[in-house]
């Protein structure tokens, strides 16, 4: 979203710059400061010491990801957290996954048929109009029946 020179000159000006930036704007809640590896020497801009300053006074917390699992970089002692890849920091800062949510989702769903099977028969149990609540029951069970198609519906595009 806000991308950076990460090696060779002016790299470690040009992520500060963005880091505070970045910072400033308060509209994030988490910032990863990252790349993929390389040598020693492609991410030296990350042992800057003004970056490094600037990685652990920001306000927003940052993970740093930068190179691999065996690389480390001051970014990486000063940051918030630091993640062992780029793929590793994304997991950390959406710790819910997408399943996950999807499987709320349709755990919410069955209650709410739950809830209004319960308060159908509720209605029933009390009232002594049986022509009524007859059309009215079956009105329900078409629409549980709907509601119950759509999760399944909804569930199996999840999974793929």
């Amino acid at each position: 979203m806000f991308p950076a020179k990460v090696q060779g000159a002016g790299a470690a000006e040009n992520v500060t710059a963005q880091i505070l930036k970045i910072d400033a704007m308060a509209e994030y809640d988490t910032l990863i400061v990252g790349r993929g590896g390389g040598s020693i020497e492609d991410l030296w801009a990350f042992n800057d010491e003004t970056l490094a300053r600037t990685i652990a006074n920001a306000n927003l917390p940052i993970i740093s990801s930068v190179g691999h699992e065996t690389d480390t970089t001051l970014a990486d002692f000063v940051a918030d957290r630091r993640a062992a890849t780029p793929t590793a920091a994304a997991e950390i800062a959406t710790p819910l996954t997408k399943q996950q949510i999807q499987e709320r989702i349709y755990e919410l769903k069955i209650r709410q048929i739950n809830i209004l099977r319960r308060h159908l028969a509720e209605k029933s149990n009390v009232s002594n109009v049986s022509s009524n609540m007859s059309f009215f029951n079956n009105r329900i069970v078409y629409i549980l029946d709907i509601i119950n198609v759509s999760i399944i519906y909804h569930k199996q595009s999840f999974v793929q």
